[in-house]
């Protein structure tokens, strides 16, 4: 098989599919794409909020809450309690599969009526302003939180407790207005720290403590703007620098980046990679145009892939073990393609289905419980199922849905622009 170049259907631009790309999606059963990677991921973000918040009521018991959906989308929002409980039944908007209907016609009126959840939280306790989070508890105007307790005005936090504004961040405590942050406590006003402790204002830097204004530096201490000091010294030049003044503050971070310029940098950030192209991604291999990764393998064009994702494509903000899944976000579990959350096995085109427990769903929205087998939120025996999936997918190649601007939507092909209600 020999690469091919395409046309984008979005932006007209040309674009490379390599054989190992066709190998994938023969590997898991897709056509080739006909947008090009950029596209790809610009529709995928569509569907994505994080931080637009709005204040309503819940649909079922009336409740004032924050959710990431304002007040004009067509379909209920519940309260997480409400969303979770056995109040109401996913199932009871099920609907039969019509032929002579394209596929994204009819999956968008079931999107249409299925309540939502208020916000994509999972299992947080006391984080009521937290939005696309999982395992937190005390987590307030944050999003992207997975494992952390007592963060504040963060992003994309992971295992991290009692920090305020930081971004990627993992496994740290005690930290402040920094980004790229793993492994550290009390560093404060910094950016790609690893395995640090008691310093501030620091860029690319390891395995250091008590420095002060320092930038490439490796297993230092009492160091201020790279020159050594002694403990004695250091201690008494640190007195020098009140940062709990924004005058004082302000100023030496201006300095601070002036003196960063002075340095020479990585081209990229990698660490405990092997043939990686992308940038900010952390034990790793074999990973092409990859950003914000860590511990994935053979993957291509993600962002924000976490904790064991591997054979993928095109998946944003997804991981958790994910293998073999293609062009979505949210994805955690194998097989799943095309979904905005899509939790379990073989999850396709579905939307806020977040239950590990879920398999062989098609076409379904806001699945909350364990279940399989289900198309359009309707249940079908094993046999019946595989046989009328087989069935749409021919179908949604026969009979596309067009777009406004002209694009086919078939088989193969991520929720179109126009099913987004952000």
């Amino acid at each position: 098989m020999t690469a091919e170049t395409k046309t984008c259907q979005n932006c007209k631009s040309d674009f490379q599919i390599e054989p190992e790309d066709f190998e994938f999606y023969a590997k898991i059963k897709v056509p080739a794409p006909t947008f090009c990677p950029e596209c790809r991921l610009q529709r995928r973000l569509m569907f994505r909020n994080e931080r637009m918040l709005y204040k309503r009521q819940c649909g079922l018991c009336s409740k004032n809450i924050v959710t990431r959906f304002s007040s004009d989308v067509p379909f209920p929002v519940y309260c997480l309690s409400c969303w979770h409980s056995d109040k109401w039944d996913p199932l009871d908007y099920g609907q039969d599969y019509d032929f002579n209907v394209p596929f994204f016609v009819q999956l968008k009126e079931l999107q249409r009526k299925v309540p939502r959840p208020a916000l994509y939280a999972i299992n947080a306790v006391n984080s009521d302003y937290c939005n696309q989070c999982v395992d937190v508890k005390n987590v307030y105007l944050s999003a992207s939180i997975v494992g952390c307790e007592d963060v504040y005005y963060s992003y994309r936090a992971d295992k991290t407790k009692d920090s305020f504004d930081v971004a990627y961040a993992r496994e740290s405590e005690m930290c402040y207005g920094g980004t790229d942050l793993i492994g550290n406590s009390t560093v404060h006003f910094s950016q790609y720290v690893r395995g640090s402790y008691d310093s501030e204002l620091l860029y690319d830097v390891r395995g250091s403590h008590h420095c002060f204004g320092c930038v490439n530096v490796r297993n230092a201490k009492h160091q201020m703007f790279n020159k050594q000091y002694s403990q004695e010294e250091y201690k008494k030049e640190r007195k020098k620098y009140d940062l709990g003044s924004y005058k004082v503050l302000s100023a030496i971070c201006a300095q601070f980046d002036a003196f960063k310029l002075s340095f020479p940098r990585r081209y990229a950030m990698f660490d405990q990679t092997q043939s990686v192209i992308g940038n900010n991604v952390q034990n790793a291999r074999n990973l092409f145009h990859c950003f914000d990764t860590y511990n994935a393998e053979n993957c291509k064009y993600v962002l924000g892939g976490i904790s064991g994702i591997k054979d993928s494509y095109d998946v944003s903000y997804g991981g958790l073990n994910a293998e073999l899944c293609y062009d979505g976000w949210s994805i955690v579990g194998s097989g799943n393609k095309f979904s905005t959350g899509g939790w379990g096995q073989n999850v396709e085109y579905c939307d806020a289905c977040f239950d590990m427990g879920c398999s062989d769903l098609f076409g379904c929205v806001a699945i909350h419980s364990r279940k399989q087998y289900l198309v359009l939120n309707k249940e079908y025996s094993p046999e019946d199922y595989i046989d009328l999936v087989a069935k749409i997918k021919q179908h949604m190649v026969e009979m596309p849905y067009r777009y406004t601007l002209g694009i086919r939507y078939m088989y193969g092909e991520f929720f179109p622009y126009d099913f987004s209600v952000h």
